[in-house]
């Protein structure tokens, strides 16, 4: 299923080639090289809710900046999870600018979705980098994905 479409919402979207069970779609973001993806187990992408996601990448630039505040405060109540000691981790969080860049937006069915940060500069995540993850606008987590496998699609 090769196609471009122009969503009235969205703007416009290119169907990627996927593995079997899942549909990805790619948009643009203004001002990003990277974009945004949608991710469905549906061919439908009116499963996705179009509103929700408009409303994120219409403010995206106030997405990332609130990601990265809720990475700070992981990086306080929790430095384990970037493999840093506690010392280390208060250092960091009390950076005015966090060194994390290049974020990736990505949708899933109902209000699901994630920004993930691709590259930063204390090596952490590497090479798929820390993502993220909202239910709508409450935060269900910060991943190191580190550990993640590549899928070959």
């Amino acid at each position: 299923m090769d196609e471009t479409l122009n969503h009235p919402k969205l703007g416009k979207l290119e169907y990627l080639e996927s593995p079997e069970q899942i549909h990805c779609w790619h948009g643009e973001l203004e001002g990003s090289e990277l974009g945004f993806d949608i991710i469905l187990e549906t061919s439908k992408l009116d499963e996705a809710d179009a509103d929700f996601i408009a409303k994120i990448i219409q403010n995206w630039k106030s997405y990332e900046a609130k990601a990265i505040e809720d990475i700070r405060e992981k990086l306080t109540s929790e430095p384990e999870l970037f493999g840093l000691s506690k010392e280390d981790a208060d250092s960091l969080s009390k950076l005015k600018d966090l060194p994390f860049n290049c974020p990736q937006f990505t949708f899933y069915e109902n209000k699901e979705w994630a920004i993930v940060f691709l590259e930063n500069d204390l090596g952490i995540g590497e090479p798929f980098g820390i993502s993220v993850n909202y239910d709508g606008e409450v935060l269900t987590g910060v991943y190191d994905l580190a550990d993640a496998e590549e899928i070959d699609w």
